[in-house]
């Protein structure tokens, strides 16, 4: 007897639905709520956003401001759901195209945008998630945070069918079917309940994953405090300490190989083997460059009003 397959189970209410006029009506209600864009930063599938950064999102986004890649990418919507249209069957639901954000009833902070919904060829209904890529993913190997994505909506919505369908630089164009997996669902819902009454509600900053979080909660560090290293950070040290000479040994040895095959080029272009061409070394014409400080000296005043300060950085020195 074939298994049937995993339903969302509606456990938490309704389904709530808010529409918008435009977009910037939308972008602004992000921050009421974890969408199933995010949800994979709470997984960890997400090799792209940290938590603090989800969270700095929420509590303090940026304005809202269409670029060629959100246009793109909104626009490109309908061509992959025509592209999923004619290739698996299923007829999209066109009202859904509309900036529709559907929220769990009794946990409204836990609400997804699904790209496209469906009319089953066997009836029913499902979601369609459309995706643009300049990176050549196929169905055999693709993003796994996508599924995520998928299920969080399909768990929202109390759908049983979901699909990723996407455009390889315009071109190519592949799709999967995601199977619902309730467990998963629960998990999410688990995480973004953590986050949103463990840090959004009271305001509390995720402790830092990257050291980019580190430099964003702390861009200026405290002269003369060092924390004490344990045992584990004291064998990174030892390893980077070996790793580092390793390095220093094979770049003198990658230089003194280069300094050799220039030598053997002349005149040359470069060096070939055959018709397998080995190296270039090229004449190039020199940069030209402001010289500064005979800019400074002979017209301070220009020199000041275009003066700008970089941003601060934290400088990271080993020390043997």
């Amino acid at each position: 007897m074939a298994r049937k397959k995993s339903k969302p189970e509606p456990v938490f209410g309704e389904v709530v639905k808010k529409t918008f006029d435009n977009q910037q009506e939308w972008y602004d209600f992000r921050k009421e709520y974890i969408g199933a864009s995010e949800i994979s930063t709470l997984m960890g599938t997400n090799p792209y956003q940290t938590p603090y950064e989800l969270f700095m999102s929420k509590v303090n986004p940026d304005p809202w401001e269409e670029n060629v890649y959100t246009k793109a990418g909104h626009l490109l919507e309908n061509a992959v759901a025509n592209y999923f249209e004619d290739e698996v069957g299923h007829r999209v639901i066109k009202a859904s195209a509309d900036d529709i954000i559907y929220s769990l009833e009794n946990k409204p902070h836990i609400a997804c945008t699904p790209d496209r919904r469906l009319f089953l060829e066997g009836g029913g209904k499902g979601i369609l998630e459309c995706k643009t890529t300049q990176k050549y993913f196929t169905h055999e190997d693709y993003p796994e945070y996508w599924k995520d994505q998928v299920i969080y909506q399909m768990g929202i919505m109390g759908i049983h069918k979901g699909y990723i369908a996407w455009l390889v630089r315009g071109l190519n164009f592949y799709w999967i079917e995601v199977e619902y997996d309730q467990a998963r669902f629960n998990e999410m819902i688990h995480a973004v309940d953590n986050f949103w009454f463990g840090h959004i509600k009271p305001n509390r900053m995720p402790e830092p994953i990257t050291s980019a979080d580190v430099m964003a909660q702390n861009p200026n560090h405290i002269s003369d405090k060092f924390n004490t290293a344990d045992q584990d950070m004291l064998e990174k040290y030892n390893r980077l300490i070996e790793v580092g000479e390793k390095m220093d040994d094979l770049k003198e040895e990658a230089e003194a190989i280069k300094e050799a095959m220039k030598i053997a080029c002349g005149e040359s272009e470069g060096l070939a083997n055959g018709d397998n061409i080995l190296c270039t070394w090229k004449t190039a014409n020199g940069r030209k460059v402001i010289d500064a400080k005979a800019l400074q000296k002979d017209h301070p005043d220009i020199y000041e009003k275009y003066l700008v300060e970089g941003k601060s950085y934290r400088r990271f020195s080993l020390m043997k």
